[in-house]
């Protein structure tokens, strides 16, 4: 296959102008600098842990499988495509992620952290932070004063482990603004 005479020089004028331009006088950015920079405004992890209520808990596995098992037979009745059975999956999976998946919590100065699973974070910032009530489960962090239905949208739960439930609590009560209620 021959070229056109006019696609020949297009490629002929790139590689001359390619070609002035001087690469021994080219410096990359400075990443290292950038990287620095990050590394040290990354905050000091005060405290961290992680919980996995599946293996905690695992005589609810059996209600688990149940649960799973009757949405896909449900489901499998209403929709009988294969494909439409990622829809279920996807859901009571993102429902239990708490559940099923490991649970991490990290406290810094700045905020509390909990990751779940692969696409679940949740951050709040110590100065949003306007309530704070403790379970028996947990310290409940809200950024609304007065309790609402919101809550559950608007805060983070600090579950517990087995053993550091005074390190949380004391944790929490250092790192919260004095001015805040507690209860």
């Amino acid at each position: 296959m021959q070229v056109p005479p006019e696609s020949e020089w297009l490629v002929e004028e790139r590689v001359r102008t390619l070609t002035k331009v001087p690469l021994s006088g080219y410096t990359p950015p400075d990443l290292t600098k950038d990287l620095v920079e990050k590394s040290n405004a990354r905050e000091d992890v005060i405290l961290a842990w992680r919980i996995h209520r599946l293996r905690e808990e695992p005589q609810k596995i059996g209600l688990v499988a149940l649960g799973y098992g009757l949405a896909f037979a449900f489901w499998r009745l209403a929709f009988p495509y294969p494909l439409g059975l990622f829809l279920p999956i996807v859901a009571l999976t993102g429902a239990m992620a708490e559940y099923l998946f490991p649970v991490d919590y990290k406290l810094t100065k700045t905020g509390a952290f909990c990751s779940c699973g692969p696409a679940i974070k949740l951050e709040i910032a110590w100065s949003d932070v306007r309530r704070a009530m403790v379970g028996k489960e947990g310290i409940y962090l809200s950024t609304l004063k007065i309790p609402s239905r919101l809550d559950s949208f608007r805060g983070i739960r600090l579950r517990f482990s087995a053993d550091n439930e005074q390190q949380v609590r004391q944790s929490v009560k250092a790192l919260l603004p004095q001015d805040e209620v507690k209860a």
